[in-house]
């Protein structure tokens, strides 16, 4: 990236001529935040900074990061080109004549030092890739200093800004020892070292703990119980269930964010975010398959923020518009990146093939209901419900590893939500398109998982054009979910175009209106002038835990009585226990399998019956 570019791209944008004559307005207003929002929000921004982030060295990036967030407490006045994301967002902007770019110090370490010298208290000394730098970009979050390495203190010195602290061989311990009591408890950010350049500058602007420790440290514990209940957790660790399974059981909710970068100006703007296209009107048919696909993974705030919008397998996809589509995305955005997902709106596809947007995942933030503390469920799901009505979004994607009525009853309860799309977290498509009613709306679980190793667009095209067309069933109705990183808008493409003309494809919407109208209790067919009854269902249901560490709770229906065989796999094929090899009655049965003698790794739970078979993947972690 360098400057030159960066000038074609300022002149390419309309009205930048034209605001580069006209003085910027001060305003003194804020973006809107709801009753309980944890984000915090300073100024409107005018005039943004634009900087090369390949101009700098990484040390550079560090302070200037930093810098970003210390101005941003008063107001966002520096932003970091790193990406066509960015340049995305920033053209959208300027634009529409909510900022002005300059382009004064787009390379420039020391003037922009010099520019903002008298607004940074001094800076603090570390080292890069160590917990020093996390230790260092914590204290600055709190001090009104930047964070430094030695390679960069001259020309700290020549603005005339001072050495406040050296870390140098000091970590997140020392700083919650000797700091502690004025961290914001309403956000924290869990980041690994060597992004130290990313998330940084809403850290700062926060005034948010940035640290790293493994999820199940006593460290991690600590800092995650200093949190305030329902607070938002920002970054990553290095494995997904595990960090999610500690974050949900503190009543934290997790964003993925760890790539992020600009947090500190997107969430200092304001926009309306509603969707353009939004609509549960559908007519009903007989003798069809209804399908809803939903792409998912939109809850990951750093792949919205950087090449979502601009990449062709995603957003960017020429093709969008060619079939209805369901996106997963997160309600939060409506206050960390309001301009974003106005952008993702007005541009959604129009009916009939509308893209049409979803919450995701499990609410406000990832987090898995079942462990959530009950009591903190009502204050999230009323928080959840908020967003979503702030964010314009009615259908909430959740993500468990089962599927608990007692922790999704509060999402239920709210107005906003119309119905819960559930996927159980060992398999997606798990609990093979069930459905279930919660105060009196729908749960349906998906059916398929269009994901790279399980199935490819004609094979899940060959199943669905094989499943019953009865809408008065729940066999006639098909979620499907998409996996973004293994599959793309054109799978989906290729998936509708081998359909059957009697599989009809809708958005999120319709396929819940349509659920609703077909299947609530009391809307049954009725035959004979009685309403006609479910048959049993066969098969598994969702195992607890999974993933586990000994033991593991199996449970299976069955709609007859018959013989019945369980057996455990491991991912070999090879059959290394049989739990249930007997003849039983039917109803729900429970089987416990202790795998404290197999290694960690994954198995196949199979069930065998003369009326058929069902296949569960099990998770051992130790």
């Amino acid at each position: 990236m360098d400057y030159t570019r960066f000038r074609s791209f300022c002149t390419s944008c309309s009205f930048v001529a034209l605001l580069a004559l006209l003085p910027v307005s001060q305003t003194l207003g804020q973006a809107s935040r709801l009753p309980g929002s944890p984000y915090p929000v300073s100024q409107l921004p005018d005039t943004l900074y634009v900087l090369s982030e390949g101009a700098f060295t990484p040390s550079q990036r560090l302070t200037v990061a930093t810098l970003q967030g210390l101005l941003a407490k008063t107001k966002p006045r520096i932003f970091r080109w790193v990406n066509d994301g960015a340049r995305l967002w920033l053209a959208d902007l300027v634009r529409r004549g909510e900022v002005v770019a300059d382009s004064s110090y787009f390379g420039n370490f020391e003037g922009l030092l010099s520019r903002f010298a008298v607004e940074i208290r001094g800076y603090v000394l570390c080292k890069l890739n160590d917990g020093s730098v996390n230790a260092a970009i914590s204290v600055a979050g709190v001090s009104g200093a930047v964070a430094a390495t030695p390679e960069d203190t001259a020309a700290l010195q020549r603005a005339g800004i001072p050495e406040l602290l050296d870390l140098r061989g000091r970590d997140e311990r020392w700083v919650y020892l000797n700091v502690d009591s004025a961290f914001n408890r309403r956000v924290i950010c869990y980041q690994k070292e060597e992004k130290y350049c990313c998330l940084t500058d809403y850290a700062v602007f926060a005034g948010a703990w940035q640290f790293f420790e493994p999820i199940s440290s006593p460290v991690t514990a600590a800092l995650f119980a200093r949190c305030e209940l329902n607070a938002a957790v920002l970054g990553w660790g290095d494995d997904e269930h595990s960090t999610v399974a500690r974050t949900s059981a503190q009543g934290l909710f997790l964003h993925a964010a760890d790539w992020g970068v600009n947090l500190s100006v997107y969430s200092n703007l304001e926009a309306e975010t509603r969707q353009r296209v939004f609509s549960d009107s559908v007519d009903s048919r007989p003798g069809v398959h209804t399908v809803c696909f939903v792409m998912t993974d939109g809850d990951n705030i750093q792949w919205i923020l950087n090449d979502f919008a601009t990449s062709e397998k995603w957003f960017g996809s020429p093709h969008r518009g060619q079939v209805p589509l369901g996106w997963t995305v997160s309600p939060a955005l409506c206050e960390l990146a309001p301009t974003v997902l106005r952008y993702l709106y007005e541009h959604a596809a129009p009916l009939p093939n509308a893209d049409e947007f979803t919450a995701g995942v499990s609410g406000l933030g990832y987090v898995y209901p079942s462990r959530y503390p009950v009591s903190a469920r009502a204050g999230y799901a009323s928080l959840t419900a908020a967003f979503m009505r702030k964010a314009d979004l009615r259908v909430v994607n959740v993500i468990d590893d089962l599927l608990d009525r007692e922790a999704l009853r509060p999402l239920l309860q709210q107005d906003q939500i119309d119905a819960v799309f559930f996927y159980p977290y060992a398999d997606y498509a798990g609990l093979k398109g069930r459905i279930e009613w919660i105060e009196g709306k729908p749960v349906v679980a998906a059916r398929f998982r269009l994901w790279g190793g399980f199935e490819t667009t004609a094979s899940l095209a060959a199943k669905l054009n094989r499943l019953p067309r009865d809408p008065d069933q729940p066999s006639g109705y098909s979620l499907v979910a998409v996996h973004v990183w293994s599959n793309t808008v054109d799978s989906v493409v290729a998936c509708a175009r081998k359909l059957d003309e009697h599989v009809r494809v809708v958005t999120p919407s319709q396929f819940v209106a349509l659920v609703k109208a077909h299947l609530a209790p009391g809307s049954g067919v009725q035959q004979g002038g009685r309403r006609s009854r479910q048959p049993v269902r066969f098969g598994l249901l969702p195992a607890f835990p999974n993933p586990f560490n000994a033991a593991v709770r199996i449970r299976y229906r069955l709609p007859e009585p018959c013989r019945v065989e369980l057996a455990i796999y491991d991912s070999t094929g090879r059959q290394v226990q049989t739990l249930v090899d007997r003849a039983e009655s039917p109803g729900e049965h429970t089987v416990r399998w202790n795998a404290t003698a197999f290694p960690s790794g994954v198995y196949l739970c199979r069930l065998r019956t003369p009326a058929g078979r069902d296949v569960q993947k099990l998770v051992v972690l130790r």
